[in-house]
């Protein structure tokens, strides 16, 4: 079922796409094996910028609001970031230790 493309899910699809750009394969290195799979079916399921442009997510936004806690929350472990310091946005400042 496509819910439709609002601007709203375009912006976490878009945010969404940003974090999983932030977790670099250096950082993957250091993860489980566990961690990289489920961090590469996380990517798996997450829509391409031909979904965008075509208008087809496949995605209600309460669906895209836990990948993208999913997506922080990774990269949060992953990166040295720290959660609490989530902008509206989902952009996260670095640890400054």
């Amino acid at each position: 079922m496509n819910p439709g493309l609002t601007s709203r899910l375009e912006q976490l699809v878009r945010t969404v796409l940003s974090v999983a750009q932030d977790v670099g394969a250096q950082a993957l290195a250091s993860t489980s094996v566990e961690a990289r799979s489920e961090w590469r079916d996380l990517l798996g399921r997450l829509p391409t910028e031909d979904d965008l442009c075509r208008g087809v997510i496949g995605f209600r936004e309460d669906d895209l609001q836990q990948i993208l806690a999913k997506a922080i929350r990774f990269r949060a472990i992953v990166g040295g970031f720290t959660p609490h310091a989530a902008g509206p946005d989902g952009t996260l400042a670095r640890r400054l230790s």
